[in-house]
């Protein structure tokens, strides 16, 4: 059971990000077996709304509500965990944490399942429309989010100005030098061909 974290602040648009992704991951089998997911959500609130987006695109869904999994839930991200494997056993577990997440954490709470370290993978979606303002209102959790990324998909790069874009590379390039991708299938015709282009720089999945 492989997990990926989809990381990012609030409106970067992670669920979008995530659909695409589902879809993607789900037409790939390999050695003729299906391949089978399940989305893991984690919101503050009360209420799903994540959940319902993700559900009527024929996902299997589960939720920690009333927490954060980075802390006040981190005892029951394991469980959680433990449970989705017992019930359903899929190949992969996507997680969308609330968007005041810190990735490294979340990565400590991950290891207290027992998955190895090697079958985690973060992805963290920036948001180049609010890059700059975010970094004043939340440096420490923005570069969190960014230092412990795999990969980091830069969104909304279709839609911003030129000059917000470049602060945002600006930024990203303080902290990181690893697998950065531009733009999300926010902009992009072909998933297909965007994600192979994932796994083309980042190598795994």
């Amino acid at each position: 059971m492989k997990l990926i974290v989809f990381s990012g602040f609030l409106g970067a648009g992670k669920t979008v990000t995530i659909l695409s992704f589902a879809k993607w991951l789900l037409q790939k089998s390999t050695a003729g077996k299906d391949t089978s997911l399940v989305v893991l959500e984690n919101e503050i609130g009360d209420v799903a709304y994540d959940k319902t987006m993700l559900k009527s695109r024929g996902l299997t869904v589960k939720n920690l509500l009333s927490g954060c999994i980075c802390c006040t839930l981190s005892t029951d991200l394991p469980v959680q965990l433990g449970e989705i494997k017992a019930e359903y056993d899929p190949d992969y577990v996507i997680i969308e944490p609330t968007g005041a997440a810190f990735v490294d954490r979340i990565k400590q709470a991950v290891s207290y399942a027992g998955v190895d370290g090697r079958d985690v993978s973060i992805i963290t979606v920036v948001d180049t429309s609010r890059m700059s303002k975010l970094m004043i209102v939340a440096p420490y959790l923005i570069e969190n989010q960014i230092r412990n990324a795999d990969i980091l998909l830069l969104s909304k790069t279709d839609l911003t100005a030129d000059k917000e874009v470049s602060e945002a590379k600006a930024i990203v390039d303080e902290f990181y030098n690893g697998t950065i991708i531009e733009n999300t299938p926010y902009g992009i015709d072909d998933a297909d061909a965007f994600w192979e282009k994932v796994i083309g720089r980042y190598g795994q999945f």
